[in-house]
C-alpha cells in the first residue's frame, strides 16, 4: 500500500500506514529513525503531563453545599471558571458530579423530613 508524500512513510503497530504529516525527510516525529529515542520519550512524557488536569490552588476556599441554592451558586461559578479557561472540563465535570450527589443527598433528607411530618400530621388528625 502506497502512502502520499505528505504522510509519514512509517507503519503503525497494526500494520496500517501512518497518517501523520511527514517532515522533509519523509518521516513523522515518531517514526523518524534519526531522531533519538530519548527525545521521543521526553516528548511523550511532556505530552502526558500537559494532558493532566491542573490542580486547583490550595488557597481556593472550601465549597459550602448546605443548600440547593449554594449548590446552584457553585455550579454557576464553575461554569464561568470553565468558560474563562481557569478550570479544565474534566475537573468541572467531576465537581458537577459531586454537586449532583450532594443535591441528591439533600433531596433524600428533605423527603425523610416530609415523611415524618406527614406521619405526625395524620396521627394528630386521627386523635381528634
Amino acid at each position: 500500500m502506497e502512502t502520499s508524500a505528505t504522510h509519514c512513510q512509517g507503519f503503525r503497530k497494526d500494520g496500517s500506514p501512518c497518517q501523520s504529516p511527514a517532515t522533509s525527510n519523509g518521516w513523522c516525529f515518531w517514526h523518524d529513525p534519526e531522531r533519538p529515542a530519548t527525545e521521543k520519550h521526553a516528548a511523550a512524557m511532556k505530552g502526558g503531563l500537559m494532558s493532566r488536569p491542573k490542580a486547583l490552588p490550595a488557597s481556593m476556599p472550601d465549597v459550602g453545599l448546605r443548600s440547593p441554592e449554594a449548590a446552584v451558586a457553585e455550579i454557576e461559578k464553575n461554569v464561568s471558571r470553565t468558560l474563562r479557561g481557569e478550570l479544565d472540563a474534566r475537573t468541572a465535570n467531576s465537581i458537577a458530579y459531586q454537586i449532583g450527589i450532594a443535591l441528591k443527598a439533600m433531596e433524600v433528607a428533605i423527603s425523610d423530613r416530609l415523611d415524618k411530618l406527614e406521619r405526625l400530621a395524620t396521627g394528630r388528625i386521627r386523635r381528634r
